[in-house]
Order: C-alpha cells, then structure tokens, then sequence
C-alpha cells in the first residue's frame, strides 16, 4: 500500500442507493484529490450494509449481510494501511 490510502464505504446492493452511493463515492474521491490526497474509494454491488461484521442479524430474506471473503480482504487492508502509517 506504501502510504496510499484505502476507504471502502458501506456497500449498497443496487437500485437508487447504488446511485446515491456513486455519487458519494465520486464526491469522495474528488475530495481527495483536490487536496492531493492518494485514495482508493472502493464499492461493490455484491456486499450488504454490515458485511464485514460476522455477528450482524440476517437480512428479512434470511440471507446474510456477512460476507466472509469480504471482509478479510478488507480487514487485511486496513492492517497493511496501520502498518505502513504507523512504522
């Protein structure tokens, strides 16, 4: 990561919140540019709100909002940015 910066935002399945969603993420990334900031603003359609937490209740169709994959690689890349922030 040498010093680059990664948000992953909550994750919306689709419809006008993806959109919403889009628009923030634009917003977001051309926040940090402007001030010069390296970022990766990451967002994918496949994850539910909470889907890096193992204990989150089920969604009403009783599937569930954790996504295992998900989350470790995101976990894995919040670590790597600790480290290299904090060496």
């Amino acid at each position: 990561m040498h010093g680059r910066g990664r948000l992953i935002p909550r994750r919306w399945p689709g419809g006008r919140e993806r959109r919403q969603a889009a628009t923030a993420k634009t917003k977001l990334k051309e926040a940090f540019d402007a001030a010069k900031v390296p970022v990766d603003v990451e967002m994918s359609s496949q994850a539910q709100h909470g889907w890096s937490v193992p204990d989150m209740p089920l969604q009403p169709s009783g599937q569930p909002n954790y996504n295992k994959a998900d989350a470790d690689r995101a976990w894995a890349q919040l670590l790597a940015l600790y480290k290299a922030a904090l060496a």
